[in-house]
């Protein structure tokens, strides 16, 4: 396919590439792109298909709103159009279109409600608190794999229903869902389908372990729905892996980088304990300065004109999360972190229809780190190199070795 404009054809870069993401986002590439316009055609050797990518905030807020024009069945992720569907189409939330959306999500948004969450949110604390409590003073110990993801993996098991048996046999196969990180694309995706037959196992048991059905849980309400006729049991199956993988790999990335940035500038700390900033205003900024999802996508399904290209039907169209959260447009000064700024709606979870269901869990959590560390007195100190991930999906620090000291 022909690319849309001579700075398309100057890129070298392959945003396919695990590569490309080694240091996080690319930003000084996708700030190049997003200032020459707004979506543009790009050419990836890695995933093996030409892309249009979207560079501004209001043209993704578009393509977003709009799940008539822009469809999700065929996949959101790299990997994933018309070329490469998604295993779980027409099953998973985050892969459907039309009513079946429509009902997945009613019956599972009960759970993710801010109502919900708050209601939650003694459970979530304990989960999040204690471990940071018990290594207080305590030496050094590494924030991605003894703090954030133990955490992120336990919240999720307990929104599902699973019982901590099962969460236990979940953790290590839940890891490599996603892929394992490493630049191996082809590999990835094998690994990848192995842990999803191993998750799926470990679910359909935990399902038919259950006495009764619980309205406050997913299987509860998964199995419910499907009882009345209103979901197959693949439907179930799909959206429970989804959720528990989903609402683990981003989440896990996050509260690490968070603890990263909290080290490095501790100020933030002191400026909520003085009131200089508000907690939800640094939850925000927080999210909008990690955000972890490389790209988000869609297919193309009529015709559409797009900042001012031309689309046909059957094109994949991406989000690129890093440039939109760094437009200038909506956010004045993107590449100063701000906790300050005013609020407006970021699309770090997307926006409209498929908006990511689990984005108040994800922003109590980070709340709830942030709060304990101001209330407790608490400063996370570094003590080494934080590793980055390796991955085309997701960026964010997977591993970093810290202290956390209380201050006299």
């Amino acid at each position: 396919m022909p690319l849309c404009c001579g700075e398309c054809a100057d890129v070298v870069e392959d945003f396919g590439s695990v590569t490309l993401y080694e240091r996080g986002h690319p930003y000084d590439v996708l700030a190049r792109l997003r200032d020459a316009g707004p979506v543009h055609k790009l050419s990836s050797a890695a995933l093996g298909h030409d892309f249009w990518g979207v560079f501004t905030a209001s043209e993704a807020q578009q393509v977003l709103v709009d799940d008539d024009t822009f469809l999700s069945g065929y996949g959101v992720f790299p990997w994933n159009g018309v070329h490469n569907p998604d295993p779980l189409r027409g099953s998973i939330v985050i892969a459907s279109d039309g009513d079946h959306r429509k009902t997945t999500r009613t019956v599972m948004n009960g759970l993710f409600t801010n109502g919900a969450v708050a209601a939650r949110k003694s459970r979530l604390a304990a989960v999040i608190e204690k471990p940071v409590l018990t290594r207080v003073n305590n030496g050094v110990f590494d924030f991605g794999t003894e703090i954030a993801w133990p955490a992120a993996m336990r919240i999720m098991s307990d929104l599902a229903g699973t019982g901590s048996g099962y969460t236990d046999q979940l953790g290590p196969h839940v890891l490599g869902v996603l892929g394992n990180m490493a630049p191996e694309i082809a590999q990835d995706r094998q690994e990848a389908s192995t842990s999803y037959a191993a998750v799926a196992a470990i679910l359909d048991e935990a399902i038919g372990s259950q006495d009764k059905l619980a309205p406050d849980n997913l299987i509860g309400r998964l199995e419910t729905a499907r009882l009345s006729g209103e979901l197959s049991r693949r439907d179930v199956l799909a959206n429970l892996i989804a959720t528990i993988v989903g609402g683990t790999e981003a989440p896990r990335l996050v509260l690490t980088s968070v603890a990263v940035l909290l080290a490095r500038e501790p100020m933030w700390l002191e400026a909520v304990s003085s009131g200089r900033v508000t907690l939800p205003g640094l939850v925000t900024e927080l999210l909008r300065w990690t955000s972890p999802t490389t790209m988000i996508g869609r297919t193309v399904a009529k015709r559409v004109r797009l900042g001012g290209v031309d689309l046909l039907p059957g094109e994949t169209v991406r989000i690129m999360v890093g440039a939109v959260c760094r437009d200038p447009a909506w956010y004045p000064d993107p590449d100063v972190f701000n906790p300050s700024r005013p609020n407006r709606s970021g699309l770090v979870f997307g926006h409209g229809p498929h908006r990511c269901i689990g984005a108040a869990v994800a922003r109590e959590q980070i709340a709830i780190l942030v709060d304990l560390l101001v209330r407790e007195r608490l400063v996370v100190e570094l003590a080494g190199q934080p590793t980055l991930s390796q991955s085309n999906a997701f960026v964010g620090h997977l591993c970093a070795p810290v202290r956390v000291i209380r201050k006299n």
